[in-house]
């Protein structure tokens, strides 16, 4: 086995584990949405309400992303909790105004309806609608899987 073969195994490795993680964490989020539908609902608050700035390293360099830095507290049973899961999926964007308006929806200090797990109630959820996320992540998901499929391929083509 030579340094190339060695270097498509690897890769072919890491496109399909980091596939399969984000698959995992993918069917995990479609499980919750689903059962999410029938979760009991409190009122709860607002605590922070931010536009949070972050930078992902890649292959173009450094790329700009936003994060609607969202957090609630709310009491069930009189044991008080505290979230910042807005809905299913990470909500990190490239664009700005995007960000804007989600963080637009929940303003601090506003008063907002949480749905929870009656089983889990530290499990809980703002938005339990929001699907474009979930889908965006079976793309992510599937392409690196689709990737660690086409680099063990190469790898038996080359041997």
């Amino acid at each position: 086995m030579d340094i190339n073969q060695i270097i498509i195994l690897i890769v072919a490795a890491l496109f399909l584990f980091n596939g399969g993680k984000v698959l995992v964490g993918l069917v995990e989020n479609l499980a919750y949405f689903q059962m999410s539908k029938n979760w009991p609902s409190v009122t709860g608050k607002v605590t922070k309400s931010e536009i949070r700035t972050v930078y992902v390293r890649g292959r173009n360099g450094v790329q700009t992303k936003f994060l609607p830095d969202v957090t609630y507290s709310y009491s069930i049973n009189l044991e008080p909790f505290t979230s910042t899961r807005i809905f299913w999926g990470t909500p990190i964007s490239k664009e700005h105004l995007e960000t804007n308006q989600i963080v637009e929806r929940f303003p601090t200090d506003s008063n907002v309806t949480i749905y929870y797990h009656p089983d889990k109630p530290h499990k809980s959820v703002l938005d339990r609608n929001e699907t474009n996320l979930l889908w965006s992540g079976l793309f992510v998901s599937m392409t690196m899987l689709i990737g660690g499929i086409i680099f063990v391929t190469l790898y038996f083509y080359t041997r």
